[in-house]
């Protein structure tokens, strides 16, 4: 487990992920889905930004979660993928 997830672990953290999670109405800011939700930093926390800075975190689902994390991540077919998924999920 690397430094970060332990240092995610504490009630801290735990309310700015929820705190980012009502700012985007519990919903994924990638594709419009609700349901399985994680936070993700932008800037990333291995560049060094606060962890709890509501400003740096993306409500992101689960799938765009780890599409994020790809190293591939920003193809063309991303965007018409995401179409597909909000067209499914109206």
């Amino acid at each position: 487990m690397s430094r970060h997830h332990v240092t995610l672990n504490g009630r801290r953290w735990a309310q700015v992920r929820r705190a980012a999670f009502r700012r985007d109405g519990y919903r994924c800011r990638e594709c419009g889905r609700a349901g399985r939700l994680e936070a993700h930093h932008e800037p990333p926390l291995r560049d060094g930004a606060d962890p709890y800075d509501l400003a740096g975190i993306v409500t992101m689902c689960r799938t765009c979660h780890i599409e994020r994390h790809r190293p591939d991540a920003m193809t063309p077919g991303r965007a018409a993928w995401q179409e597909l998924v909000q067209e499914l999920s109206d």
